[in-house]
């Protein structure tokens, strides 16, 4: 059994497990960054910690959808430190079992989203 945390990113649903998610920040103007790799749209402050803004939708190759009120970032644990994704709207907490998650395609799949299914 998981425990689900239900995001959406262009219309589709997304779920990351609730032990690797490190909170749940309202959305606020990030600054862009250069030579940063492609995924990475630039660093916005969170808690008086500055985090590398990934953009899911990017990776998805999907554009990113509008800004509105249910826009949120997803604090996660990456490579060398937190990072904040973007998300359209977060969800409910789910509770489900492991054979009904489906696998984040291997397609899209970075060592950055080796924790979201």
């Amino acid at each position: 059994m998981k425990e689900i945390v239900m995001f959406f990113l262009n219309g589709k649903r997304y779920g990351i497990d609730v032990s690797n998610l490190l909170g749940i920040e309202r959305y606020s103007a990030f600054v862009s960054a250069t030579n940063q790799p492609e995924c990475v749209a630039g660093v916005v402050d969170v808690r008086e910690e500055m985090l590398p803004v990934v953009d899911l939708a990017k990776i998805l190759a999907s554009p990113l959808g509008e800004i509105t009120e249910e826009t949120r970032y997803l604090v996660l644990p990456g490579g060398s430190g937190k990072v904040a994704c973007v998300v359209d709207q977060v969800g409910r907490i789910v509770q489900v079992e492991d054979d009904q998650v489906q696998e984040f395609p291997k397609l899209v799949s970075t060592d950055a989203t080796g924790y979201v299914d």
